[in-house]
């Protein structure tokens, strides 16, 4: 039964070991640069997991089968899951700011 799977797995990705180094080099390497970049903050922690996810797909992309629609659709799932989290965080941001406007009229009166 594994054995299926990880013949299936490897005719999509590639040889494991080597797409294992290609991904650790790739978050590394992004990691190295945000740091670098931004030395007084850190990266949020749902954002990092989003950038390490898609360097272990790219990964397996050019590793393996590029052909394999699956891995781009979790890119752009990662990706997705990232842009509502920080729309969700502008919405807020701008209802607080909203709120506190209203708040300094009421006091002006």
């Amino acid at each position: 039964m594994i054995d299926q799977i990880l013949e299936e797995r490897g005719g999509n990705y590639g040889d494991f070991h080597t797409q294992a180094n290609l991904s650790q080099t790739l978050k590394a390497i992004v990691n190295q640069h945000y740091n670098s970049v931004h030395s007084d903050e850190p990266m949020p922690q749902f954002m990092l997991e989003a950038i390490h996810m898609i360097c272990h797909k790219l990964a397996r992309i050019a590793n393996g089968n590029p052909y394999y629609v699956d891995s781009w659709q979790d890119i752009a799932g990662y990706s997705q899951l990232v842009v509502e989290i920080l729309e969700k965080a502008h919405k807020q941001a701008a209802q607080k700011i909203k709120e506190e406007k209203v708040t300094e009229l009421k006091g002006v009166e």
